[in-house]
């Protein structure tokens, strides 16, 4: 339920036990019950989970003076390490991330891709997730890093097959923000995004802007 829906019954998703104090203990009875019925079956728990009314509406940001969960919707959550790495490497259509630390220890460049991915984004995920909050070196990772900047600019990016296509920039744009971020864009954002392209003298640039901007985006960074 907390990774579901972004919120769980427990301040605590590993403090769990009967001297906490439990946010809608029927539902988690409930729960509980129906999945020993089912025989531990997860999926059929994920199934119940995601057919919730609360799973299906929109998503909505988490009141900082509500002191309980009110389970109402899901509420956006920042994404784990290992997600963010998923989602960096399909946005730009790689195999693999190298983290840029040139000044780094030796244990820090032995852990791989993605071992140094989680060093840089992990973090516990016991915090509640109104206390997770990004970092600078993580900022600056995603704006100025090079190898970023290089995988969004290569000949074989993104931007550089899609303009192979010849496609309009209104099928440009939406094909971008489904690459990114895995949705169409709205109407104020596609056109933001139009004026931007025809006020630049390089449209190829134009377009690895917004693969840069949209990536640097809270939205890219947060499940909903």
């Amino acid at each position: 339920w907390t990774v579901l829906i972004g919120d769980g019954f427990y301040p605590a998703i590993d403090d769990l036990g009967p001297e906490r104090d439990v946010h809608h203990p029927a539902v988690i009875d409930l729960l509980t019950r129906e999945f020993i019925a089912s025989g531990y079956d997860v999926k059929w728990l994920f199934r119940v989970i995601m057919n919730t009314e609360a799973y299906q509406r929109q998503s909505v940001e988490m009141d900082p003076s509500q002191t309980t969960a009110d389970f109402a919707a899901v509420i956006p959550t920042r994404l784990r390490s290992d997600q963010l790495y998923e989602a960096l490497v399909c946005a730009l259509d790689v195999e693999s991330i190298k983290v840029d630390s040139p000044q780094a220890r030796a244990p820090f460049q032995a852990r791989g891709e993605r071992g140094q991915f989680q060093e840089l984004f992990g973090y516990d995920p016991s915090e509640d997730s109104s206390d997770v909050t990004g970092t600078i070196p993580q900022a600056l990772f995603l704006m100025n890093s090079e190898r970023i900047n290089n995988l969004i600019e290569t000949r074989n990016s993104v931007v550089a097959g899609l303009l192979e296509q010849q496609l309009t920039d209104e099928a440009m744009i939406s094909q971008v923000y489904l690459q990114v971020l895995g949705r169409e864009p709205d109407e104020a954002e596609q056109q933001l995004v139009l004026d931007y392209v025809k006020d630049s003298n390089n449209r190829k640039e134009a377009y690895e802007d917004l693969v840069w901007s949209l990536i640097n985006s809270a939205e890219f960074m947060t499940k909903r």
